[in-house]
């Protein structure tokens, strides 16, 4: 938990070291997990009036949110008195600053709903630069909350597009996918399909997205069968590629129906979203089953992990 209120002396200014309701509210929505950091987006002063945001993942209202590094332009100075500004990420995943009041004893601005608080800056009068000593880092960081499961289920039944191109394997959530932050992540997933094309039931998955990943392993293996029959090859395949788009899953048969099981593991290097993808070998208005569905745990918050526990 990176949030804190500095002692008297620390800051540029002791109006810093005071412990105002909205810091309090900002702390308590942080260990609801309602609105927090999930990792990164400290903020540093730099020569002017625009301190920087570094890359991170932040949770408002329970969506998360990969977030950009970036500058934030703070206002000009009141000319008599100084004022508190907030840095925040609203909740549609944006960078912004919530100005407040200058006074001669400043207090910091109400949250917009859902903003997660990254910092408090201390802007005094006439001032033109936004030092280290200005910024109050109100980060609360859940890391622990990365480090649970996430499950996505099918509990209706999901039509695919009918093409050979690569396309959401579930839609259970609205895109199918779950953003994630830097780390090494363990995946596991179980899908059954229908009305899938006679002519070859087939497929190959892939992971898509905007993060960035690395170190990916993955196997998978099924049948092309319909559920409940003694018939059927089993068969599988594997890839240390994201984007495998080359070996079928499974061996193909005329039946319409057919079942995986994939597993493995991936390293995300850039944080960013990850969407399960699925390519028919034959287009066709393919059915995911109900009960699909697919769980990622983060291993470790490094991207080289080799190891969890007392190994030697």
């Amino acid at each position: 938990m990176a949030w804190t209120i500095p002692d008297k002396g620390e800051g540029d200014s002791n109006i810093q070291s005071i412990l105002f309701q909205e810091y309090l509210d900002v702390l308590v929505a942080g260990l609801a997990g309602t609105d927090c950091v999930i990792s990164g987006c400290g903020v540093t002063g730099g020569a002017d009036m625009t301190p920087a945001v570094a890359t991170g993942v932040v949770i408002s209202n329970g969506v998360w949110f990969a977030v950009t590094g970036a500058d934030v332009t703070i206002g000009t100075a009141d000319a008599t008195n100084p004022r508190l500004d907030l840095i925040v990420v609203n909740a549609s995943g944006a960078l912004a600053v919530r100005a407040g009041t200058a006074a001669a004893n400043p207090k910091p601005p109400a949250r917009t709903a859902n903003d997660v608080v990254l910092a408090v800056v201390y802007v005094p009068a006439t001032d033109t630069t936004i030092g280290s000593g200005a910024i109050t880092d109100l980060r609360v960081i859940r890391d622990d909350i990365a480090r649970a499961p996430v499950f996505l289920r099918q509990d209706a039944t999901y039509t695919l597009t009918s093409t050979t191109t690569a396309q959401a394997l579930f839609n259970a959530s609205t895109n199918g996918r779950i953003t994630l932050d830097v780390g090494t992540y363990e995946f596991d997933i179980i899908v059954a399909l229908t009305s899938m094309s006679a002519t070859s039931g087939n497929a190959t998955f892939d992971l898509g997205g905007t993060a960035t990943l690395a170190a990916l392993l993955w196997y998978g293996m099924g049948r092309d069968a319909a559920a409940d029959a003694a018939t059927g090859t089993y068969a599988g395949s594997y890839s240390a590629d994201a984007t495998l788009v080359t070996a079928p899953l499974v061996t193909a048969a005329t039946t319409t129906a057919a079942f995986f099981k994939i597993e493995g593991t991936f390293e995300v290097t850039a944080a960013g979203t990850v969407i399960p993808r699925i390519l028919l070998q034959t287009a066709a208005a393919a059915v995911v089953s109900i009960g699909s569905y697919i769980k990622v745990s983060k291993i470790s918050g490094a991207t080289n992990t080799t190891k969890i526990g007392l190994w030697d």
